[in-house]
């Protein structure tokens, strides 16, 4: 595979890590049904530099829930569609009691992200 992944935690990226990216995964806790306040940090400092120059952006998303994670998916997606970012497949959500679990599906969505750029699928 020829893709370049950069990790970045949400207070550290920025725009000038968004604008150039073929896609992005974002990963938030459910706060209170909410997305963390580190995601929102995040969206409320890249969303105007990003609005023109980041439309069809690929993404995708991962949510730990408590819950049902249902009120962090809304919002995230409030945020994207926003955007005009697409998804390239419905979030991952990891509910319940924290499971060893989690982590290979996200590794998945990681491996399914790259593949689809790498094929140009997404």
């Amino acid at each position: 595979m020829d893709v370049d992944v950069i990790v970045k935690s949400p207070f550290a990226a920025s725009e000038v890590d968004v604008l150039p990216a073929s896609a992005i995964i974002l990963g938030t806790t459910e706060n209170l049904g909410y997305m963390s306040g580190a995601l929102k940090d995040f969206f409320d400092r890249c969303y105007y530099p990003c609005l023109e120059g980041c439309q069809g952006m690929r993404y995708a998303l991962y949510i730990r829930a408590g819950n049902d994670g249902t009120g962090t998916k809304r919002s995230v997606e409030a945020i994207t569609t926003g955007l005009r970012w697409r998804k390239v497949q419905e979030p991952l959500i990891c509910r319940g009691p924290w499971s060893e679990d989690f982590v290979a599906e996200c590794h998945a969505l990681g491996a399914l992200m790259a593949s689809g750029l790498d094929a140009g699928i997404f």
